[in-house]
């Protein structure tokens, strides 16, 4: 209909420039409120449905449903920004319990460093609750594992077992609430990983900047998991069965696999801007390989469910 046809391009004409004045630095998004508002477009479809006529035109009606949709939508998404822009594109970033950081109280840096050594371990989980910052995996280590963090609000914590050359660690930052009202915020997370050992990562974030360069690991599992964030992943060769999950909201993620792996890839996605090299699209939506087998000895298993993102697969 002519009224859908409306009714999307000024969506996008609307959301679009409003992605532009947040880059601009002039408005803050809300994220979050955006995917708790998704069953309006359920109610519009529906709508949309019943007040369609018999010669396919639009009832007047459904043009004052688009605009109170539309106007819901600007409303609880964005608002004026008020505040001095952040290091991490001006987020205001929030946790447990509630706590005020006003300008000159976030300078006072905390660290914090946490080795295990290796001691014949051939397989380790780790586990990690970050939050907002920036995360950095990528360099190798004698030690199983050795963490390098450093913040100005919060702390971590850090706990691990070793038993039957399998080693279990967790990782988390635990924060009051935090309203940051004039000062800037820092929360720089460093983690090297032991290159021998068969890893499963799991990793939660918030609205963060990770960069993972796993070329180097033996990962047998990635979870990956994070709300408004930017992720750049490379994977070194699968072991086995290599299983990938990326889930995210209003994201950019890019991942590098290397060349001729043997790669199957699911993308579960909702308003998002894909560019998938190296992979053929198939009937049913997955992106395979040349040559994909399942019963190949090594190969990527690779999901990505996102919201509103941008998705690069790409080789090296």
């Amino acid at each position: 209909m002519k009224s859908d046809r409306i009714f999307w391009g000024l969506l996008l004409i609307i959301f679009g420039g409003l992605f532009l004045l947040q880059n601009l630095g002039y408005l803050s998004f809300h994220f979050g409120n955006l995917w708790r508002l998704w069953p309006l477009f359920l109610i519009y479809w529906g709508f949309s449905s019943l007040l369609k006529q018999k010669d396919g035109n639009a009832n007047p009606v459904l043009y004052l449903v688009q605009i109170v949709i539309l106007a819901i939508l600007v409303y609880f998404v964005v608002k004026p920004k008020d505040k001095p822009k952040n290091p991490h594109n001006g987020f205001e970033w929030q946790f447990e319990n509630e706590e005020e950081i006003e300008q000159g109280d976030t300078g006072a840096m905390r660290q914090h460093d946490f080795e295990v050594p290796k001691e014949g371990v051939e397989k380790a989980s780790l586990a990690i609750d970050f939050g907002a910052g920036s995360l950095v995996m990528g360099e190798t280590t004698e030690q199983l594992v050795l963490v390098d963090a450093s913040t100005n609000f919060g702390n971590y914590s850090f706990e691990h077992k070793v038993k039957n050359k399998e080693a279990e660690i967790e990782l988390a930052h635990n924060s009051k609430k935090v309203t940051f009202k004039n000062g800037e915020f820092e929360n720089d997370l460093n983690i090297s990983l032991h290159p021998e050992v068969r890893w499963t990562l799991d990793i939660e974030t918030g609205a963060s900047d990770c960069v993972l360069d796993l070329s180097k690991q033996q990962v047998e599992k990635l979870n990956l998991s994070g709300g408004a964030s930017k992720m750049d992943v490379k994977m070194g060769l699968p072991m086995g069965k290599s299983v990938v999950n990326i889930e995210t909201g209003a994201s950019k993620v890019v991942l590098a696999i290397p060349a001729g792996a043997v790669t199957r890839l699911i993308t579960e996605t909702g308003l998002t801007d894909k560019s998938i090299e190296g992979l053929t699209k198939q009937k049913d939506g997955t992106y395979l390989s040349a040559g994909f087998s399942e019963n190949a000895a090594n190969r990527f298993e690779i999901t990505i469910s996102a919201g509103m993102a941008s998705i690069e697969v790409k080789t090296y």
